[in-house]
Order: C-alpha cells, then sequence, then structure tokens
C-alpha cells in the first residue's frame, strides 16, 4: 500500500541493506542518480560503497514515490493514516513521537514496518534477511539461465551486488533453491 514499504523491500531484495539496514535509512534523493539508476548508498559502520547500486526501473518508480509520498497508512493500509516529518530522506519518520524533521528513520522503525506487512499478510518468514537472500537467489536464477549448473563460477558480481563475503551463500544460493523457487520458469524455457 505505501510506497515507503515497496521501496524498502524492493532495496533489500535488489542488494541494499548495511549494516541495521543503514544504506537503506541513509538514503536521499540526492545519493539518487534518476536517469541511470543508480544509487549510492553509505552504511553507518563501512561508510560508502565502493561502487553504486544498479537498480530495476521499478525500484526508480518507488524510490520516487516514497519521496514524495506525503501519508502513511500502518498496518500496510489496515489502520490509522499518519503524516510524514519534513525530509529529504527517502524513508521518511512519521509525525508524532520523539522524532524530528530531516532525520533518517531508525532500524527499529524499517524493521517495524517489516514486521507490520509480515503479520497482516501473515508471511512467517518475512525478514530483512529473508529478502536479501531471496534477492541474492534471484540474481543467481538470472545466472543459471546463462551458465546451467556451472553458474556458481560466475557469482562475484552477486557479491558485489549486496557487499558480501562469500562465506555462507552456498547455504541458501544453491541449484536446490533455484530451482524450488524457479522450477516452472526454468522448465518453460
Amino acid at each position: 500500500v505505501n510506497y515507503q514499504d515497496k521501496a524498502l523491500i524492493c532495496l533489500l531484495f535488489e542488494g541494499a541493506n548495511g549494516t541495521a539496514m543503514s544504506e537503506i535509512t541513509n538514503l536521499t534523493e540526492d545519493d539518487i542518480d534518476w536517469n541511470n539508476r543508480l544509487v549510492y548508498l553509505k552504511c553507518s559502520k563501512h561508510g560508502k560503497r565502493k561502487n553504486p547500486l544498479k537498480v530495476s526501473e521499478r525500484c526508480i518508480q518507488y524510490l520516487k514515490c516514497a519521496l514524495y509520498e506525503e501519508e502513511y497508512s500502518t498496518k500496510n493500509g489496515m489502520d490509522r493514516v499518519t503524516s510524514f516529518r519534513e525530509s529529504s530522506y527517502v524513508m521518511k519518520n512519521l509525525v508524532g513521537g520523539r522524532t524530528v524533521n530531516h532525520t533518517p528513520i531508525s532500524r527499529s522503525t524499517a524493521s517495524l514496518r517489516l514486521n507490520d506487512i509480515k503479520e497482516t499478510l501473515n508471511l512467517n518468514n518475512f525478514t530483512p534477511s529473508n529478502i536479501v537472500r531471496s534477492g541474492m537467489i534471484y540474481e543467481a536464477y538470472k545466472l543459471y539461465q546463462i551458465y546451467d549448473d556451472n553458474f556458481f563460477e560466475y557469482y562475484k558480481p552477486i557479491l558485489e551486488k549486496f557487499n558480501v563475503k562469500s562465506s555462507n551463500i552456498k547455504d541458501y544460493i544453491n541449484v536446490e533453491n533455484i530451482i524450488d523457487l524457479y522450477g516452472e520458469e526454468l522448465n518453460s524455457w
């Protein structure tokens, strides 16, 4: 319902995260190259990323709408509507409480918004880390379409895009998960 939420989910799925989701919560209008679909991310703990994140046209549209969204419908549209505070941040604080204008939302605010969606739609595994992992598996699926079972030899761009190290990536980026999630699409080509 809310573009703030759509942008948050899309950014996680497409590779933004950072320590405590800070790459998303710190994102401002000035960090986005709208024409080239590039997002310049900065993590609270590790600073700016070496390379900008290339995002989809859909993500760019969600970011534009989120930036100019004036009201937020809590509980994914099932509860009250609240205005946003003034801010150049894409993810904005709501009017009320202890928040002030022109400050980023906290990790807990981002997590609460995702949790509201999780509860409203009864999505048990809807967590930031699972959204990120789903995005990684989707990127692996695209590689699998090209390289078949040898796709893992070409996975380094996934690590770069999601700004992760390869330590346990094979636990969830593997042929079994790709086939489990995208088997129908794979069978159709």
